[in-house]
């Protein structure tokens, strides 16, 4: 860890401290409290992570990149998390009245923690989880043809994308998810398929709004999804149809193509820390219309978290230090006095305190 993320941490574990027993670890003890028999933490929120297999993965990877005297006092509980992960399969098909959650996701989250903590045997599952994400992603393996604005995009996995369907539910939040974790594993000696990287960055680099390409204004940013569905973006489509720009997703989108092996000199991730640095320290930017401002304190926790990773990987850039004071600040205005956390919005399920936790957990991370 630089030094700048380490003075980070200190400050985000003081302003913690100052919150309530002893910061981290009072969360630590909390989540102990709330894991099951069966190692997963199931939702008491939401039927759709009542499963708690997505829940379970989020929090597994955020526990297991904190610095390393809190990593040690959740090491039980991650140890019951993964084994709770593997005896579900997850993840796992439904199989009853409660939904699928989030299957990507829960499938990246795992793949990343393994590649992390490399426990028992844990090749052959990483192995079969990078199966499952090649088999879900939107490509020619699965009837994508490479000028579909979906092409090469991870979706949230409930079924096979065979085209035309699921493309709706492809998003740039799961895509860098699984990119990050992908690469994690390829670090960690797991043979990767080339062009699952390859096909990912087209749709990457699509849903950035750069040059000529980008569509009117061409300013760097990042929308959810280069389409013209509803979902593609929360800031709204501008008067081409585009999809605007805003905070979570142009965060996202720079974390991916670093993920990818471009660093921050390069074009695209230089034009999106200028599109983040020239809209300050401020909440979720880019959401400025009626539904916008509506929507934003629901992303206001993941919003912390992914400029958090963005900043992990850019520690120098001369708006990390802006940057980093808020997310300490409004992290810590989300944290509750049993040291879990709750969101500031209902819309994206950032309520639910598993979920609030796993994203708070991981504005900690340590690498």
């Amino acid at each position: 860890m630089n030094t700048a993320a380490r003075r980070w941490l200190v400050a985000a574990a003081s302003v913690l401290a100052a919150c309530g027993e002893a910061g981290v670890p009072h969360t630590v003890r909390w989540l102990a409290a709330q894991q099951a028999d069966d190692g997963l933490w199931h939702s008491r929120t939401y039927a759709m992570l009542r499963r708690g297999e997505s829940t379970t993965a989020a929090l597994a990877l955020a526990l297991a990149r904190l610095p390393a005297p809190w990593r040690q006092q959740a090491a039980p509980m991650l140890t019951k998390a993964l084994r709770g992960l593997a005896a579900a399969k997850a993840p796992s098909p439904a199989t009853g009245p409660d939904p699928v959650d989030y299957p990507c996701y829960t499938a990246a989250l795992r793949l990343h923690t393994l590649a992390l903590l490399q426990p028992e045997g844990w090749r052959d599952d990483a192995a079969a989880l990078l199966t499952f994400l090649r088999e879900h992603q939107l490509v020619t393996t699965n009837g994508w043809p490479r000028e579909a604005p979906e092409f090469g995009g991870f979706g949230l996995g409930d079924r096979r994308p065979v085209f035309p369907l699921g493309g709706e539910l492809v998003g740039l939040s799961v895509t860098t998810t699984v990119l990050e974790a992908v690469v994690a594993a390829a670090r960690a000696g797991i043979v990767v398929e080339a062009a699952v990287l390859a096909e990912a960055r087209i749709f990457v680099e699509r849903c950035q709004r750069f040059g000529a390409g980008g569509g009117a204004g061409g300013d760097g940013g990042f929308c959810f999804a280069p389409t013209t569905d509803w979902r593609a973006t929360k800031a709204g489509f501008d008067a081409g149809n585009v999809p605007r720009s805003y905070g979570t997703a142009t965060a996202d989108g720079a974390r991916a193509l670093l993920a990818l092996g471009d660093d921050a000199a390069s074009p695209r991730v230089a034009a999106a820390l200028r599109w983040l640095a020239k809209r300050g320290a401020q909440f979720v930017p880019g959401l400025d219309d009626d539904v916008g401002r509506v929507m934003e304190p629901s992303l206001r926790l993941y919003w912390f978290h992914s400029l958090a990773g963005l900043v992990r990987a850019v520690p120098e850039h001369p708006a990390a230090p802006g940057w980093r004071e808020m997310i300490t600040r409004g992290v810590a205005a989300a944290r509750r006095a049993d040291g879990s956390y709750c969101g500031f919005g209902v819309v994206m399920k950032e309520d639910d305190p598993l979920v609030a936790t796993a994203l708070a957990l991981g504005t900690f991370a340590d690498g």
